[in-house]
């Protein structure tokens, strides 16, 4: 190891995301392991997909944890420690695509819209929903990955890799993600408000990782991550690393927010109340925002060894 402080740093990033991912997959986990009919119907995806992908998520999830938590409690480290992490992540991207992807299509097509719009105006939500989704979930999944992968080059001296492009184009796509999940809320927000108006919106409109209750509010929190999420864009692409601690204060704000207008207010107005929603966004808007950061400090870090 080169730099005991930074493999520390990243055993503990690798440990966060680790526990952000197993958080999600539990509670997949348990929404899904008291089905009785495991083959679904026409109206009804396939509960047997919904768990092996829950499950392959706790498992790849377990598989970062385990030695990030090892490296940071103990303290003890093995060259090849963070390998069984890098081939089972890969894993992950099958439960991606099937909550991602697949499960919000099928519901899509088989089940009714929302009563308050179209059918082209739902599937429009249901598109939007699907990008942030992508946001924030390809954030959280790549992260855990980029953690567990800069762990093994840490303990097999081999950073030399972490070029400044290198560094340069995964800030650029981490930070694309964020705006993603920025205009995906603002646009949805705007659509909901727009067709089904202000106050109240009975039925909620209800499009993972959006629940719209109160569509003013999704807006407002929609405009805040856009506009900070443009500017992270735009640190990216530039390069500029000026008044960094004004920055990251900012993306806390915006973080803060999305708490305030999209989670804590709206979840809890739905009837049957999905409350296990709140400790996934919890997780998956701190990782779309955690990774630019990230990659910001990265680069100050590269530039200052030239």
């Amino acid at each position: 190891m080169k730099d005991d402080a930074q493999t520390v740093r990243t055993a503990g990033l690798l440990t966060l995301f680790s526990l952000f991912c197993l958080i999600e997959g539990g509670i997949r986990l348990t929404r899904v392991v008291g089905s009785s009919d495991w083959t679904g119907d026409a109206n009804t995806f396939p509960p047997i997909v919904l768990l092996l992908a829950s499950l392959t998520e706790v498992i790849f999830a377990l598989s970062g944890l385990l030695p990030g938590l090892l490296a940071l409690v103990t303290e003890q480290y093995h060259k090849f420690m963070a390998l069984p992490a890098l081939v089972l992540i890969n894993a992950g991207w099958f439960t991606f695509v099937v909550y991602v992807f697949a499960l919000p299509a099928f519901n899509a097509a088989r089940n009714p819209g929302h009563p308050g719009l179209t059918d082209s105006e739902d599937a429009g939500a249901t598109v939007l929903g699907i990008f942030g989704s992508m946001g924030v979930c390809a954030s959280m999944q790549g992260g855990q990955f980029v953690f567990a992968l800069r762990l093994h080059r840490h303990l097999t001296d081999d950073m030399d890799r972490y070029t400044k492009t290198y560094i340069k184009v995964r800030h650029i796509v981490y930070t694309a993600l964020y705006v993603l999940f920025g205009v995906s809320m603002l646009s949805i927000g705007a659509l909901a408000q727009a067709q089904l108006g202000g106050g109240r919106v009975l039925p909620p409109l209800v499009k993972p990782p959006f629940f719209l209750v109160y569509p003013e509010l999704t807006v407002t929190a929609g405009v805040i991550t856009t506009l900070v999420s443009a500017v992270a864009l735009f640190r990216a692409i530039t390069g500029i690393t000026r008044l960094a601690p004004a920055y990251y204060v900012l993306i806390a704000f915006d973080y803060l927010c999305n708490l305030g207008f999209l989670v804590y207010p709206q979840i809890g107005l739905i009837p049957g109340g999905p409350v296990f929603a709140v400790g996934m966004l919890t997780c998956l808007f701190a990782a779309v925002r955690v990774m630019p950061i990230f990659f910001e400090r990265q680069a100050i870090r590269a530039s200052k060894k030239d």
